[in-house]
């Protein structure tokens, strides 16, 4: 499951949320960040990274669920 939200251009989930675990995806065999996804479950971290240990594409048939949350300018 794959949940969007719009949020202000400013708006960082892991600042008010404590339990909050930034998505990460595989790149060229690299972890990286995920562009908007994040996760408020409680995930195991990538011990270098920071990001969520397990990538978004795995996560989801492991039963976590990804919050994308977008950036999007607001007048």
């Amino acid at each position: 499951m794959d949940i969007d939200i719009d949020f202000k251009t400013d708006f960082d989930p892991l600042d008010y949320f404590d339990n909050a675990v930034r998505a990460s995806q595989v790149n060229k065999g690299i972890i990286s960040k995920h562009n908007a996804g994040v996760y408020f479950q409680k995930m195991a971290k990538d011990r270098i990274s920071g990001f969520a240990a397990i990538p978004y594409k795995e996560a989801e048939d492991q039963g976590y669920f990804k919050v994308d949350c977008l950036q999007k300018f607001i007048w």
